[in-house]
C-alpha cells in the first residue's frame, strides 16, 4: 500500500511529538528521582511527639543543613502520641547516632515545616533500621502564643474568682472595717506619741534590773548554801519532811499541837 505524501508528513510529525514527549518524561523522571533520591537505598527511622505541628507527609528531613530524606508518614499512635516515619538515605546512616535528636524547623517565618537531625557523638552507636529518635522542642512563635494564651486564661479565671468574692461582701461593711482600722491606727499613734521617752527608758531599765535580781536569786538558790537550797536539792531534808508529814507521824504531830493549844487555852482562862 502506497503512503500518500500528506500522510507521511503526519506520521513524521506524530513520531517527532512522541519522541519529544518520551524525552521530556525521561528527563522529568530523572530529575524527580535525583531530587527525591528515588533510586537510592533507604532506611526508616521513627520519632514520636505529642503534637505534629502541622507537619505533612513529604516534608524533607535535613542533617545539619543537608537534605537526607523525607517524612514518609504522620499517624496517630495513641491519644497522647503522634508517630512520624522518616525515610532516610542509607548512605547518610553512618552520620546519625543513637543520641542524635530531631527538631522541628520552618522554612522562613511562616513557611512549611520540616525536620532536622542534630547532635550525636562518636562514642554513641550508629542508628539502626527502625530506631526511634528523640525530639527537642525548638522555641518558636507558636509556642510563645500558646503560653501567652495559657497565661491569659489563668488570669481571667483569677479575676472571675476575685469578682465573685468581692460581690459577696457588702460594700458598707468594707467601708466600716477600713474606717475602724484607720481609727485604731490613729489611736495607737496617739498613745505612742504621748509616752515620755525618759519614762519608757526608765521602765525598761527597771525591768532589766528586776530580771537580773531574779537571775541572781535563782543562781544562789541553785548553788547554795541556804535553807531553800537544802529544801529543794537535799534528799535527806526531803525524806525527813515526807516522814514527818506522812502517815502515823503526821497524826502524832497534829495531836501534839492540838494538846498544846488546848493546854494554853486552859491556862489563859
Amino acid at each position: 500500500m502506497q503512503i500518500r505524501p500528506h500522510e507521511r508528513k503526519n506520521m513524521v510529525t506524530a513520531g517527532i511529538f512522541v519522541s519529544i514527549l518520551l524525552i521530556v518524561t525521561a528527563v522529568s523522571i530523572f530529575l524527580l528521582g535525583k531530587e527525591r533520591s528515588v533510586f537510592e537505598n533507604k532506611i526508616t527511622l521513627y520519632t514520636e511527639v505529642d503534637n505534629a505541628q502541622n507537619l505533612k507527609s513529604g516534608a524533607f528531613v535535613q542533617f545539619k543543613g543537608i537534605k537526607i530524606g523525607t517524612v514518609e508518614k504522620v499517624e496517630v499512635a495513641s491519644l497522647t502520641s503522634i508517630r512520624i516515619s522518616l525515610s532516610i538515605n542509607a548512605n547518610m546512616q553512618k552520620w546519625i547516632h543513637s543520641d542524635s535528636y530531631i527538631m522541628f524547623k520552618t522554612e522562613g517565618v511562616l513557611g512549611d515545616k520540616f525536620l532536622e537531625i542534630l547532635g550525636g557523638t562518636e562514642d554513641s552507636p550508629i542508628v539502626k533500621e527502625g530506631e526511634i529518635l528523640k525530639v527537642r522542642q525548638s522555641p518558636n512563635i507558636a509556642n510563645f502564643i500558646t503560653k501567652g494564651e495559657d497565661i491569659i486564661v489563668t488570669a481571667s479565671r483569677v479575676l472571675v474568682k476575685i469578682d465573685k468574692l468581692l460581690s459577696r461582701v457588702d460594700g458598707d461593711k468594707i467601708a466600716i472595717t477600713l474606717d475602724n482600722i484607720n481609727r485604731s491606727s490613729l489611736e495607737t499613734k496617739n498613745i505612742l506619741s504621748s509616752l515620755n521617752p525618759k519614762e519608757i527608758k526608765a521602765t525598761l531599765k527597771s525591768v532589766k534590773m528586776t530580771s537580773q535580781s531574779l537571775s541572781s536569786i535563782s543562781k544562789q538558790v541553785q548553788e547554795g548554801p541556804g535553807s531553800l537550797h537544802s529544801l529543794i536539792y537535799d534528799r535527806a531534808v526531803h525524806d525527813d519532811l515526807q516522814s514527818l508529814l506522812g502517815g502515823a507521824n503526821r497524826s502524832k504531830v497534829l495531836k501534839y499541837f492540838i494538846r498544846e493549844s488546848i493546854k494554853k487555852s486552859e491556862e489563859t482562862k
